[in-house]
């Protein structure tokens, strides 16, 4: 069975209706499985709360349609994972203990302490036996998907070279330069004021123009743990996250160049090398290849997984009574 270290949150999260417990109307039936109100109710303020924090505003006329989407995509969506969850039972896919241990262990890793993971079962009203019927229910689901694309065929060589010559926009690299720095930082987090920082970065610049090495002075003196143990290299094109002020000192020298003066940025002064202009270019197809591939073959499998699920929810017997409520409001 694949191991699922580090089990995401929004993964968790979106099976916790299946196990929340009481809650006598029914919402929803699927192969005589009853999803409650209550279960469908917590899943909802949790999609509507994700919304929400993205700005979503589910007030007024059109809020209030959005919302009657939302409904029915949540609980179609419930309905699906009851369905895949019935299936891996029929199909004897269940993890042992031992592996729901170690994912377990796993997730309550990712949160870095054992306070970070109290304060999110505290968060989210979850208990250690709620978050191990939570981690089996999803091992469940993803050995099913497993299971459903273990035949999944390879992609032929000539689908791989196809998608390479008809997308090799995606392909193009842009131009970037391969740079080294020194940071003297300053400000938060730093004993530094930011004249001292200056007057430190102007000292290392002379330091240079006499001649000294310029990856023994990023061991000696930079502050960037980032890129300290490579030297202080970096490389990257417009556009890809860098401050603008570094990104604009970058571009504007020569190889084999230093600033002639520290670039200041929100994280202190940079004296900044560059190393070598590298042209844009298009990727050759073997660089890749395997990239391809890997994505073709998860495609693949996307489609057979939806054809699967298509093919279950038209055998399962289901009864929606939310789209029957919502029918009976509109025609009163």
């Amino acid at each position: 069975m694949k191991k699922l270290t580090g089990l995401a949150l929004v993964l968790i999260l979106a099976v916790a209706v299946l196990v929340a417990g009481c809650g006598t109307t029914v919402v929803a039936v699927v192969n005589g499985e009853n999803i409650t109100q209550k279960e469908f109710a917590d899943r909802l303020a949790m999609v509507k709360s994700n919304f929400e924090a993205q700005g979503i505003n589910f007030e007024g006329e059109q809020g209030k349609e959005f919302l009657v989407l939302v409904e029915n995509h949540t609980l179609e969506q419930m309905i699906d994972e009851v369905i895949l969850l019935q299936e891996a039972k029929n199909l004897g896919l269940e993890p042992d203990n031992k592996e729901i241990t170690d994912e377990i262990k796993g997730f309550k890793e990712s949160f870095g302490s054992e306070g970070e993971y109290r304060k999110f079962l505290a968060a989210n009203g979850l208990s250690e036996t709620k978050v191990k019927d939570l981690v089996r229910q999803q091992m469940i689901v993803e050995a099913l998907i497993n299971h459903i694309n273990q035949d999944v065929g390879d992609i032929g060589e000539t689908d791989v070279r196809a998608y390479y010559d008809e997308n090799k926009e995606h392909f193009t690299r842009p131009e970037e330069r391969r740079v080294r720095h020194i940071l003297i930082s300053s400000g938060d987090g730093s004993d530094r004021s930011d004249v001292e920082a200056k007057v430190e970065a102007m000292r290392i610049v002379e330091r240079l123009r006499a001649g000294e090495d310029f990856a023994a002075l990023v061991a000696e003196k930079s502050d960037d743990p980032g890129s300290k143990a490579s030297g202080g290299e970096y490389t990257f094109g417009r556009g890809q996250g860098f401050a603008k002020e570094f990104e604009d000192a970058a571009f504007t020298l020569t190889e084999g160049k230093i600033t002639s003066e520290p670039v200041r940025t929100s994280f202190g002064y940079h004296i900044i090398k560059l190393e070598e202009v590298i042209p844009a270019r298009v990727q050759p197809f073997e660089e890749v290849r395997a990239e391809i591939i890997a994505s073709l073959v998860e495609r693949k499998k996307g489609q057979h997984f939806e054809a699967y699920l298509t093919t279950q929810r038209e055998n399962a017997e289901i009864k929606n009574n939310l789209v029957k409520n919502e029918s009976e409001a509109a025609e009163n």
